[in-house]
């Protein structure tokens, strides 16, 4: 997992990478929050903290959501937007940590998978 910093970082980069490809200047991106360009430069360069205020009206210009600035070049698709056959092709997954006494952890394991097979889940 990103450390903060990392995270931060990784989130300005993708700004800068953006703004290049839509062909904008950072003087375009000062102007539209307000703030001079020198203040801009260093939000970007992360001498300034980017707020979450920030972000989302940097996003909003872009024309995207603050999610896909998030994870750009990756797009987040809502599940419920998708068609049958992309539902279909696409099943999420679920993963789910739990601690059990062992005698627990044996009833829990015959619960799920209906008593059959525990042996291979066993180490």
């Amino acid at each position: 997992m990103l450390s903060n910093k990392k995270y931060s970082e990784k989130v300005l980069v993708n700004i800068i990478k953006i703004r290049n490809e839509k062909r904008l200047m950072q003087i375009d991106i000062a102007a539209m929050l307000g703030i001079d360009m020198s203040t801009y430069s260093k939000i970007e360069s992360g001498k300034i903290a980017l707020t979450v205020d920030r972000l989302a009206k940097i996003a909003s210009f872009f024309d995207m959501e603050v999610v896909d600035v998030i994870y750009w070049p990756a797009r987040y698709v809502k599940y419920d937007s998708l068609n049958a056959s992309e539902k279909n092709s696409h099943q999420p997954k679920v993963t789910i940590q739990i601690e059990l006494s062992e005698e627990k952890k044996e009833k829990v394991l015959e619960m799920l998978f209906d008593g059959k097979e525990l042996g291979i889940l066993k180490y």
